[in-house]
């Protein structure tokens, strides 16, 4: 994602997805896009090239990728774009590693000191957020999606399949919030104060308020291709295929049997790394010692027994289990953002 970001002055997956087929432009307002680059055959070349890139895919998929067994569905995404401008008010905290005297006062080494910062004049432009609820957030987020440099073309009525826009522009402003202006804003608080600051280390931003002095929003739709997929598994792999630049994103499927033989080679080694940087803790003699009792004769049983319970994790992993991952992590996203707040200038 091709984001702008502007200082002026100091002082910043499921299987079965629903579509709406828009015909009418006397049944729904003007819907508005971007071309895409690539056809349906381009798509499957790359997602061919994407597949045997990986290793340890399995060797079926790495021989041929069959027509059959992948689906794939040209549509165009909802997003809201999103340009603003605006001032912030800043609290950071930060500890020097020796003491010194800034603005006739004394700091004491590694303690934490706080101050404030203020940043005006703030602009982020080309801020695209998910505008639906059928495609995972983080998922589509790992997508390139811009329309800086691009004309807006008219998809009103054009025979594509279109997704519904189903998240108002409020919560979009939120979702994005979390997502995408909250670690930008932050970073350039980091940016600021380690230039105001120079003194101290290991700053960090403990809070900030952003009063915007304008927004602008626009609903606009982005090409993407769908690919659903499925090999010798219970579970449909999603894959997402970004149809102006070309990256792919999504469920990668991997063999059983690669995984195991890798684990395999892989954990004689490993055990002895890790006895190894446990025992450092203690002292690297002792370290040395309990690395060199474990002989590769009593590693090779519990190798055969762990090994094929990594192998199949790594074939069942993809979808159930990210799931639940991207819910845990959505949550803790919240909560990191109930510090950093915003709110529109009332005056403007």
């Amino acid at each position: 994602m091709k984001i702008s970001v502007n200082l002026l002055s100091k002082t910043r997956h499921c299987s079965l997805i629903n579509f709406s087929r828009l015909f009418s432009s006397k049944q729904y307002e003007k819907i508005q896009g971007i071309r895409d680059n690539f056809s349906e055959y381009e798509v499957r070349l790359h997602f061919d090239k994407w597949l045997k890139s990986l290793w340890l895919a399995p060797n079926q998929w790495v021989n041929s990728t069959r027509d059959g067994s992948i689906r794939v569905t040209r549509c165009f995404i909802p997003f809201w774009n999103i340009n603003f401008q605006g001032d912030i008010q800043c609290t950071l905290s930060t500890k020097a590693n020796f003491p010194f005297r800034h603005d006739e006062n004394y700091y004491s080494q590694k303690e934490w000191h706080t101050f404030p910062l203020q940043m005006n004049n703030i602009s982020l432009n080309n801020i695209n957020i998910y505008a639906a609820n059928n495609l995972d957030k983080y998922h589509i987020q790992k997508l390139d999606v811009s329309f800086d440099d691009v004309e807006p073309i008219d998809l009103t009525d054009q025979d594509y399949i279109i997704e519904k826009c189903t998240i108002d522009q409020d919560t979009a402003f939120k979702n994005a919030w979390i997502l995408i202006m909250k670690p930008l804003l932050e970073n350039m608080c980091l940016e600021e104060a380690k230039k105001i600051y120079p003194k101290f280390e290991e700053p960090r931003i403990d809070s900030f308020h952003l009063i915007m002095n304008s927004k602008q929003e626009r609903l606009l739709y982005y090409p993407i291709y769908i690919i659903n997929y499925k090999y010798d598994s219970q579970l449909i792999y999603t894959c997402l295929f970004d149809g102006v630049t070309g990256h792919i994103t999504g469920d990668r499927q991997f063999s059983a049997i690669k995984v195991t033989l890798a684990s395999l080679v892989a954990f004689y080694p490993m055990i002895k790394i890790g006895l190894f940087s446990f025992g450092t803790l203690v002292d690297f003699l002792f370290a040395f010692e309990i690395a060199s009792e474990l002989s590769f004769s009593v590693a090779l049983p519990m190798a055969f027994i762990i090994a094929p319970l990594v192998g199949f994790y790594a074939r069942s992993y993809p979808k159930s289990y990210k799931k639940q991952i991207s819910s845990e992590q959505w949550t803790q996203d919240q909560f990191k953002a109930l510090k950093f707040t915003y709110a529109f200038d009332q005056q403007q």
